[in-house]
């Protein structure tokens, strides 16, 4: 089985949460406030801000799970080094 590259793995997994996260803004709007329609800017604005805010806690998550395995990883290596 191939793996795939996590740039790829990243860029798949930001746009379904982008695609998601743009959705529950757009419907949202709608539901609170019933007479905008479709076309109206501040729908749009408000699922473009639901987008994009889920795909910057997306990278904020993969950001700091790299960070810890990193400083994981730098510690083991100085607790070996000391032994």
């Amino acid at each position: 089985m191939r793996r795939i590259p996590p740039f790829l793995a990243t860029t798949i997994v930001a746009s379904w949460l982008f695609m998601i996260g743009f959705a529950a803004g757009f419907e949202s709007e709608l539901a609170t406030h019933p007479t905008l329609t479709r076309e109206h800017p501040d729908v749009l604005h408000a699922g473009l801000t639901m987008g994009i805010s889920a795909v910057c806690a997306m990278l904020v998550i993969v950001a700091s799970v790299r960070l810890t395995k990193m400083l994981v990883r730098a510690r083991s290596g100085g607790a070996h080094a000391a032994l």
